[in-house]
């Protein structure tokens, strides 16, 4: 009797690892990035409404050469100059003025978002959806950038200055004066 029951302990624990087994991949894999991704994003647009751009990119992915190649940059140099790009966009009176709907999900195991912006710019306010790029810098989930609707893969006005490409410009790197932003 005693050997039954043995068979029977070893078969439930073998059926219980069967079945938390993948879901603890799943929850792993595609439930907790997805988690993150909203929860960064959330923490992002909100600093970045507050106008308190240090928090903000705290959030903020960067990147100097390639955005798949670790940037050479010191944090507090990127951090400088997207503070300031930024904030000169605000005195311009471009800014984000509210967020709403973050949606985020895996896809291939990779997080992606969606987000509605409304962005002021030369005294109006626009609303649109956005795609949001995420990716990983220093071991955390950063926003990388956001994508103007409908996505034309230009980042320029607002939605290039909060993206994290701090690439100099070609006159930077020939030490002219780079040109000057919008």
């Amino acid at each position: 009797m005693e050997r039954k029951n043995r068979r029977l302990y070893v078969l439930l624990i073998l059926l219980f690892l069967a079945i938390t087994t993948p879901a603890a991949f799943y929850v792993y894999q595609f439930l907790y990035p997805a988690y993150v991704a909203s929860k960064t994003a959330d923490a992002f647009f909100g600093a970045l409404r507050e106008n308190d751009l240090k928090a903000a990119f705290q959030h903020g992915s960067y990147f100097d050469t390639n955005s798949d190649v670790r940037p050479s940059i010191s944090y507090r140099a990127a951090e400088e100059l997207w503070v300031t790009r930024v904030g000169n966009l605000k005195k311009q009176g471009i800014y984000l003025k509210s967020y709403s709907d973050i949606k985020t999900w895996t896809d291939d195991a990779y997080p992606v978002g969606w987000v509605n912006v409304t962005i002021v710019e030369d005294g109006r306010a626009n609303t649109y959806r956005a795609p949001i790029h995420f990716s990983w810098l220093h071991g955390k989930m950063k926003i990388q950038a956001i994508y103007p609707s409908p996505y034309d893969g230009a980042l320029d006005g607002f939605e290039g200055a909060i993206s994290g490409n701090l690439v100099p410009e070609e006159g930077a790197r020939e030490g002219k004066k780079p040109a000057p932003t919008r």
